[in-house]
């Protein structure tokens, strides 16, 4: 029996061993890894869609040769010129000096405000406040020559500075030709096309120094619009011809 009892135990033994070289020989679990999180790339900006009456217009964003055009403008430091415009019946003449404007204007033209007249404007941008001053004796009641607090924009109108800077966020027209340089004034300008409140509008931008001088547009209901900053005179004005001098 003694024999037996041996022989079993062997046996036992060399299931074990089996047993523990099979689990030894098991493949282990791979370790858990947590899934990477891949963002999408991102799409490029769609280009925007406008109507303009019953047109299409496909918009983009402001292109690099006008980000590096309309930069130039701060060359100018003074600036005269003829401002024409289809909405107004008279031509005025607008000299500028950093924040300083001069408005004169033309001669057939009467400047009146509550009752008083005056001859010259003085703006000031940086307080956004224009005061008026009369400076013929003529026309001065009560021998005043001012200065009379008038509202901004009751005779300010947009000068070229204004549109540089509005063009540098304005939204761009491609068009499938451009008309190359277009002299104005015997000034080499280039032209763009940009979208304002849904009207295209053409902008003829002096090439050397950055600021429009003529802008056309056609409404919705067809009417047509220009602006012309006629005879411009860059770094001319002196800061005499831009405050009041008064004797």
């Amino acid at each position: 029996m003694s024999g037996s009892r041996a022989g079993v135990v062997l046996q036992w033994c060399a299931v074990i061993l089996v047993l523990a070289v099979v689990v030894g020989c098991a493949p282990k679990p791979l370790p858990i890894i947590p899934p990477v999180q891949v963002s999408a790339p991102p799409e490029p900006s769609p280009q925007e869609t406008q109507v303009s009456g019953s047109q299409v217009i496909v918009v983009q964003g402001i292109p690099d040769s006008l980000k590096i055009l309309v930069g130039r403008r701060w060359a100018v430091k003074s600036l005269s010129y003829d401002f024409k415009s289809t909405e107004l019946p008279y031509q005025r003449s607008f000299k500028i000096r950093g924040d300083a404007i001069a408005i004169l204007p033309a001669t057939s033209e009467t400047l009146l405000y509550k009752g008083q007249y005056f001859t010259t404007i003085f703006v000031n941008q940086s307080d956004k406040t224009a005061k008026a001053y009369c400076d013929q004796p003529n026309l001065c009641r009560e021998k005043k020559k001012g200065p009379f607090e008038i509202p901004l924009d009751l005779y300010y109108s947009k000068t070229p500075y204004d549109w540089a800077e509005e063009l540098e966020s304005a939204k761009y027209v491609p068009i499938e030709q451009e008309p190359g340089e277009v002299l104005i004034e015997g000034r080499p300008t280039v032209s763009y096309r940009y979208v304002f409140d849904g009207v295209i509008t053409q902008f003829y931008i002096e090439k050397f120094f950055g600021l429009p001088l003529r802008i056309e547009s056609v409404n919705p209901d067809g009417t047509k619009k220009s602006v012309v900053y006629d005879s411009p005179r860059f770094n001319l004005v002196s800061q005499a011809e831009v405050i009041p001098q008064l004797s």
